[in-house]
């Protein structure tokens, strides 16, 4: 639903008359500001904007490319909400997907300490990888959640594995939830502790983690067999493209659980147990349109294609064989989708922005108007 909302008493920090794509919105103790963002520094903009946010701010941005040529840190508890990463779904509202991205190698996104219960909604990472501390003294950060997020580079919640160091003394990670994101590259959640990764895409090629992750409702593409030190991870409810080399067997390589997944392989072969600490109520297919509507464009073992839904077959034993009797996959991450229904993050979109020629008691007022989708 799109409805037309008008909000009133505003402080203002942009010219009378701004194209909306330009704004930065952030609220903050009840009161909301407005930043016009001078193109081409948007990065530098953005940040600046954080500078001046305190613990709890929700930042709303625009539908534009933040470039950065340094290391994007936060070190508070904020919330930034961005337009979403789908380009079709975005377009729809009027929008284009909020990018982080960079021209320079080797810029990352970094959460440190101070970070904790820190909330990302609807950004795509386009050649920024997305990291957890910076040293030894910023790895400490818990609590984060993200929403419909895309990740081109790697995902990593361990900072001394990028930084070239074996610094895994302790947990750095913890309680970290993903949903309804997409992961291009590999996901590192190894050193951390409690982390959720629900109703996501994901390139399970390079996928590494244990101490307690949970992999619930995804869609995994070219998954190979997983590295041997995974261990104590619970893949529950998922859909594996399979795509192993099968010498040596194809039995499962981790010393984790695995129940009420699905292995789709175009070959003859089956996925067994193999050194899993449980594997319970799988189920394998050799036939992609056995469990899914149709076929996708692109190859649909070893790439995602994002104009492709995935939507299982209907009257099938998928829909309904998940722990709870719901679908597995991504269908049965409700009440959440990473899909068209719901894919766009609860940001309004500013329509019109004009302001009065005179004020009352020295308060500008201006009236705002915005299309937001609500659920």
């Amino acid at each position: 639903m799109r409805n037309q909302i008008l909000l009133f008493s505003f402080l203002l920090f942009l010219p009378a008359f701004s194209h909306a794509q330009d704004v930065i919105a952030r609220q903050s103790g009840g009161q909301s500001y407005f930043y016009y963002i001078d193109l081409p520094y948007t990065g530098q903009k953005l940040l600046e904007v954080i500078e001046l946010s305190s613990p709890g701010d929700t930042l709303y941005l625009p539908g534009i490319k933040f470039e950065f040529s340094e290391d994007f840190v936060i070190n508070k508890p904020i919330i930034i909400i961005g337009t979403g990463f789908h380009p079709d779904y975005v377009s729809e509202y009027g929008a284009m997907p909020t990018k982080f991205s960079s021209s320079v190698n080797n810029v990352d996104f970094r959460l440190i300490s101070g970070s904790s219960n820190t909330q990302l909604h609807g950004l795509l990472f386009e050649n920024v990888s997305f990291r957890v501390g910076k040293d030894n003294n910023t790895r400490n950060v818990s609590d984060v959640k993200l929403y419909r997020c895309r990740f081109t580079l790697d995902a990593d919640l361990d900072y001394g594995k990028s930084s070239g160091g074996n610094q895994h003394n302790n947990p750095n990670a913890k309680n970290f939830i993903f949903q309804n994101c997409i992961f291009d590259n590999y996901l590192y959640t190894a050193y951390g502790i409690n982390i959720q990764v629900r109703g996501c895409i994901l390139n399970s090629k390079n996928l590494y983690g244990n101490q307690g992750t949970v992999f619930e409702n995804n869609l995994f593409i070219n998954y190979a067999k997983p590295d041997p030190s995974n261990e104590d991870v619970l893949y529950r409810n998922n859909i594996f493209l399979v795509n192993f080399n099968t010498n040596g067997g194809t039995g499962i390589t981790e010393k984790s659980d695995f129940v009420k997944n699905v292995f789709i392989s175009p070959d003859t072969y089956i996925v067994t147990k193999g050194v899993a600490t449980l594997f319970d109520n799988n189920e394998n297919s050799q036939n992609f349109s056995e469990v899914f509507q149709g076929l996708p464009p692109t190859l649909p073992l070893t790439k995602y294609d994002i104009h492709f839904e995935y939507k299982l077959k209907p009257n099938t034993i998928y829909t309904t064989m998940s722990t709870n009797n719901d679908p597995v996959g991504l269908e049965g991450n409700a009440p959440l989708s990473w899909g068209k229904v719901g894919a766009l993050p609860f940001n309004p979109h500013w329509v019109e922005l004009k302001v009065p020629n005179n004020t009352e008691n020295g308060v500008l007022k201006i009236n705002v108007k915005a299309t937001a989708q609500q659920y």
